[in-house]
């Protein structure tokens, strides 16, 4: 469960979200999250699901933003044949 725990901390840390931030949208205490990254409690499988969810939602969203944004290097690269 260390690995898990470390994990979901490392990742939280990498978007800037406190563990606050993340109790509020798990409805869970500040302190509950602090112990589920320090492997102090085990995770619910709730929370792990919902972990899971949240971080495939932020990947997808990177992922399209990154593609947007070759899209539009693309278009604007396209462009300058024209003007």
């Amino acid at each position: 469960m260390e690995i898990i725990s470390e994990r979901i901390r490392k990742l939280r840390k990498d978007l800037g979200i406190s563990q606050e931030k993340i109790g509020k949208m798990l409805g869970a205490k500040q302190a509950s999250i602090n112990s589920y990254e320090h492997s102090k409690s085990a995770i619910p499988t709730k929370v792990l699901l919902w972990y899971a969810e949240f971080l495939e939602v932020i990947s997808v969203f990177f992922k399209r933003l990154k593609l947007n944004k070759f899209l539009f290097d693309e278009a604007r690269e396209m462009l300058k044949f024209f003007y």
